[in-house]
């Protein structure tokens, strides 16, 4: 489901060319906001402030090349502000890409107006807006077959090595297989004749100007979800998938700088708390805050021993606490939704599962009409470490394997699970999945991200398991393999 590419050094040049043109925004925080469309004349940059997911069609031949090259070298770090694109080639993360075949399908995008340019090719649309107004369409016919992923959701601004100044995002992704990028040609589905009437100053209905292609078709055909690697000839980059970091830019040298999260009171004298029916005890103390690094102080709360599932979510909408707003859908951004049956809310036999597809304000809300709240990522990890016993997992240090729902065990898995059906992996307390079946939101926010916790079914990579690993999303952020649980003092 997932896919990340690294880039290339040479691409810097390059990509800093094509979008000089370009006006952009200058904080890290506007990035992963919905795109505003500007009327008619006002296109230019101002249609979309930020794509998290360009295509990369009309990159020269040599930096596409060098960009597949790279990939096995690790997570590239961009400054992406604007349609400007740079990348950091000096600046690194200590993370891999793995590729993920998938069912080969065709898709096609025609550009018929700068609109049209600047959401699809924000980057060297500057450069394309001449050949456009000339040929009345630009069209890219696809294959695609994989993507390349990132082994991790998220990347904190403390982490970056290297030369990173301006960091604003990291790439995730990367989807690969052939296309054909070309100028004129034909409009409709089938895609092979030519089309008229385009225009003032459009060619004629045969004349088609290849831009760029890349990949074999008849290669292509030999993928198959299970494949380890693009087949030969059909692992041509077609789109980037970039990924905000967890951070927000410094005034003073314009570097992304971390920022403090909220860091609970010290800890008080009692040891636990009496808490009601279906919650656990956990004491306060303090800890070194895994991959943070910091020492963070907890006081005595209680945590849900499940996630909240979808039932329960389903029993606040009817006492009208909670909002069923596009449950069942999931979206990236809150502007565009997508059903899918794996979001839990009102789907038959999935009550007892986690709910998930909610955003963090359902999440929040739901918790204070119980009269609980989100944890806070002090809290939620002091609990997956087992409260002060400093655990790499919530059942210790044993590394996944059936303790808990999730893909990379022997079993994959294309949803969540019902809650509680791992006992195996529960952390002390009783508290169940902590870790593989949903990424659990915390009210710890940075900048314009909130940080959830756990990892899920989803996931096939062990290091998400862990009781330190951080990710996060934007408050309108909901897919199906984010939930939440509660907390109260």
């Amino acid at each position: 489901m997932r896919a990340v590419a690294p880039v290339l050094a040479a691409a810097l040049a390059a990509v800093a060319l094509l979008a000089g043109a370009c006006g952009g925004g200058n904080a890290a925080s506007q990035l992963v906001k919905t795109p505003d469309f500007q009327p008619k004349g006002q296109t230019k940059c101002g249609v979309e402030k930020s794509q998290s997911k360009p295509l990369i069609v009309e990159w020269p031949s040599p930096d596409r090349l060098e960009l597949e090259n790279k990939v096995a070298e690790g997570l590239v770090v961009v400054r992406y502000v604007g349609c400007e694109m740079t990348v950091l080639d000096r600046c690194s993360v200590p993370a891999m890409y793995r590729y993920h075949g998938a069912t080969r399908y065709q898709d096609k995008v025609e550009m018929k107006d700068a609109d049209d340019l600047y959401a699809n090719l924000p980057v060297g649309a500057a450069k394309l807006e001449g050949k456009l107004q000339r040929s009345g369409r630009l069209t890219v016919d696809m294959n695609l077959v994989g993507r390349y992923e990132a082994e991790r959701p998220s990347v904190r601004a403390e982490e970056l090595q290297g030369a990173c100044d301006g960091a604003t995002h990291f790439v995730y992704g990367v989807t690969v297989g052939a296309f054909d990028f070309y100028a004129g040609g034909q409009a409709d589905v089938g895609g092979s004749a030519g089309i008229g009437n385009l225009g003032a100053g459009a060619h004629s209905q045969s004349e088609r100007e290849s831009l760029t292609k890349a990949g074999d078709t008849a290669a292509c055909e030999k993928a198959t979800p299970a494949d380890k690697a693009p087949p030969a000839q059909c692992g041509a980059l077609l789109r980037l998938e970039v990924v905000p970091l967890l951070g927000t830019p410094s005034a003073s040298n314009n570097v992304i700088a971390p920022v403090a999260a909220p860091v609970p009171a010290a800890p008080s004298s009692a040891a636990s708390l009496s808490c009601p029916v279906g919650m656990a005890s956990l004491p306060g103390g303090t800890f070194k805050l895994g991959d943070v690094n910091r020492t963070a102080d907890v006081t005595p709360f209680c945590m849900d021993t499940t996630e909240v599932t979808a039932d329960a979510y389903a029993d606040c909408v009817r006492a009208g606490h909670c909002s069923a707003d596009h449950l069942g859908e999931w979206s990236s951004d809150g502007s565009k939704f997508t059903k899918d049956a794996r979001c839990t809310y009102g789907s038959a036999g999935q009550g007892k599962h986690p709910i998930n597809c909610v955003d963090w304000n359902q999440a929040s809300a739901y918790c204070a009409a119980q009269k609980k709240r989100l944890p806070t990522e002090e809290e939620w990890e002091w609990a997956a470490r087992g409260a002060g016993q400093a655990r790499t997992y919530p059942w210790g240090d044993a590394r996944p394997d059936e303790q808990l729902c999730w893909s990379g065990g022997a079993r994959k898995k294309d949803g969540t699970c019902e809650v509680g059906s791992y006992p195996a992996g529960d952390a002390p307390g009783g508290i169940h999945d902590l870790a593989g079946n949903v990424w659990e939101w915390t009210g710890t926010s940075w900048d314009a991200t909130h940080v959830y916790r756990g990892g899920s079914w989803h996931s096939e990579v062990t290091s998400h398991a862990r009781a330190a690993e951080r990710a996060g999303g934007p408050v309108p952020y909901r897919l199906d393999f984010v939930g939440f649980r509660c907390v109260s003092r």
